[in-house]
Formats: structure tokens, sequence, C-alpha cells
């Protein structure tokens, strides 16, 4: 269900308002708590701690399988439970080093964008209702 809102959302949305989105993402991501780890910026709106562990264990998983330098940052905003992940412009959703950081994604990160698709990791609570930013 919330993976086909995003992907209709998303086939709605013209190019320049994804641009928009994407500089008040990062303008967002620049008044937050930042972080780097293995590489990679990690920032949270509010700094929660458990949007930190998350991405810090996802960072960690990427240096371990030596995936790190494919991913530039992680931006957790706990307003609405959703981690956005940029990886490198040249890897396509189809790519093996993309499965693969997905892989990770999955084991560490609660709630995430993904190619226009919502993703979660098995212990997130599915039920839950992102839009409203509930406890995890």
């Amino acid at each position: 269900m919330q993976q086909a809102t995003i992907q209709a959302i998303n086939s709605g949305v013209s190019s320049q308002a994804r641009i928009k989105r994407d500089v008040y993402v990062a303008q967002v991501a620049r008044k937050s708590y930042n972080r780097m780890a293995f590489g990679i910026t990690l920032a949270s709106r509010h700094g929660d701690q458990s949007d930190m562990c998350e991405m810090m264990q996802f960072a960690a998983g990427l240096h371990k399988t030596g995936l790190h330098e494919n991913v530039k940052a992680v931006f957790y905003d706990c307003k609405t439970s959703m981690c956005n992940i940029e990886i490198s412009e040249w890897l396509s959703e189809e790519d093996e080093v993309t499965r693969a950081i997905l892989a990770v994604a999955k084991q560490t990160i609660g709630q995430f964008q993904w190619f226009g698709t919502v993703q979660h990791a098995p212990w997130f609570p599915k039920d839950e209702d992102a839009s409203t930013g509930g406890e995890r």
C-alpha cells in the first residue's frame, strides 16, 4: 500500500518539484545533527538516538562488506520515521552492489525510501502509520 502510494506520488511529480524536494531535504540535513562514519554522512533531524544508532549500524554493516564507498549520505527524519539513503550516482536499482546495499539496509534500518518505494526491516512494526511519526 505505502509502496504504491510513494510511486504514485513520485510519478505525478515533475522533475522540478523533485529538485525542490531534494534541496529541502539537503537544507534540513544541514540544520540537523550530522555525524560521519566510514566516509558516510549520517544526519538526523533532531539527533534522535535510535535514528543515529540505526544509521551507525548501517554504516558499520556497509564497511564490513566493503560497500561504504557507494553510499554518500543517510538522513533519518524522526517526524516521519523515514530514512533516506543517498547512493552513488552511477548505481542503478538493478546493480548487484545496489542489491547488497539494500540487504544491509533491511537488516539495520527500520523504515527507508528505496527507489520510490518504502522498505522495512523485518523487526519494524508494519502496521504503524509512518506519517504519524509514531514511536519505534
